[in-house]
């Protein structure tokens, strides 16, 4: 058995001191490891001993805790605490935004929280740092909605089309826009929900308030698979529950958990959670190259067409003639020799042109 350090004067330390000390290894869940919500201030230091699990329970390591997330990863904590301010309908403009810092911020989360939270009870509630951290935690960075499942190469925000007509997307596109005007399921395009109450349990993330889901463009649903979040941004449903929708890529995602939704014709569902920004940027360049190597196929599928209909041509004569193997070859021959007299019939008239050019360069030059 391996022997343990022990500091036996820890019970001699003031409160004050336990407190400090404690601060530095009291981490918050995603703040060592982005996908574990694992922690030491929520799965270690709490069942140390009961001290410690007080000491623990104050909102100061919370503060702490979302204002380093802030300043190390502002692609996912800056931008959930932005949409904190949006829900609570005190969003900040543009230039608000670049001259926000960690401590402003989180400051301004809490109060927005507060206010909020203090319409929706009838008895006064204190809303702590805790509270700020869960919101954007529960509501930003993890997310819990249906899956669409196809192969695909898609960029963040570049639209593309889909047309949906097996009868579990009938039904995720039905509940995705349930809860938008009817006319936004008739072919006008969705417009944004200005502010989501806080104390409503929304089942979309803060993605500008508009319907979403996930779309797992790798086909794969297992654990760690990358996907994205999309946003419906055109939708018409048909009569008979088909619908055809335009779609934006909002955010990259890896899947946490994924199940089959009971009595929904197949349908999956999904709990996911936001990538860091150096993963997203990874995958935004891989998907960038995809496309790239794309248009490259497509542009010489172009450039071969010219041999692909002279192909056509030999087999179309192949079975309409029933020529044997010397029958092709000589088809060949005459393709060649066509091909040849061609390139020399133009070789000639370039000489002829070029001719023409020179006596009349000689012409010019004897007057």
């Amino acid at each position: 058995m391996e022997a343990t350090a022990t500091f036996t004067r820890w019970s001699k330390l003031s409160e004050e001191l336990m407190t400090h000390i404690l601060w530095f290894v009291a981490d918050a869940p995603l703040e060592m490891d982005s996908t574990s919500p694992e922690s030491n201030l929520t799965h270690v230091l709490p069942f140390v001993n009961k001290q410690i699990s007080t000491l623990i329970k104050q909102d100061f390591y919370w503060k702490h805790a979302l204002q380093r997330l802030v300043q190390r990863e502002p692609f996912l904590w800056q931008e959930g605490l932005f949409h904190l301010l949006q829900d609570c309908d005190v969003g900040p403009d543009e230039e608000n935004k670049k001259q926000s810092d960690s401590k402003d911020l989180v400051e301004r989360g809490l109060i927005a929280l507060d206010a909020s939270m203090q319409e929706s009870f009838s008895e006064p509630t204190r809303i702590r740092y805790f509270h700020v951290f869960q919101y954007v935690y529960m509501r930003h960075l993890r997310y819990c909605g249906p899956v669409f499942a196809m192969p695909s190469t898609v960029q963040l925000g570049q639209s593309f089309g889909l047309h949906f007509f097996e009868p579990r997307y009938r039904i995720m596109i039905a509940e995705v826009m349930d809860d938008w005007p009817a006319e936004s399921r008739r072919g006008v395009d969705v417009r944004p929900v200005t502010a989501v109450p806080p104390q409503k349990e929304a089942r979309t993330t803060n993605t500008a308030n508009y319907p979403t889901f996930v779309f797992a463009n790798n086909g794969n649903l297992s654990r760690g698979s990358t996907a994205c979040i999309v946003r419906v941004e055109n939708c018409f449903i048909h009569s008979g529950g088909t619908a055809d929708v335009i779609l934006v890529p909002i955010a990259y995602v890896k899947i946490d958990q994924c199940w089959v939704r009971p009595n929904a014709r197949g349908l999956h569902e999904a709990r996911i959670i936001r990538m860091p920004k150096a993963e997203s940027d990874k995958v935004e360049a891989d998907a960038a190259c995809s496309f790239a190597r794309e248009a490259e196929r497509e542009e010489r599928a172009r450039m071969a067409g010219g041999n692909l209909f002279q192909l056509h041509d030999l087999l179309r004569y192949v079975v309409m003639q029933q020529r044997t193997g010397q029958g092709i070859v000589e088809f060949l021959h005459d393709m060649w020799v066509d091909d040849n007299d061609d390139n020399n019939n133009n070789d000639d008239v370039n000489e002829d042109e070029n001719d023409n050019e020179h006596d009349n360069e000689n012409d010019n030059e004897h007057d």
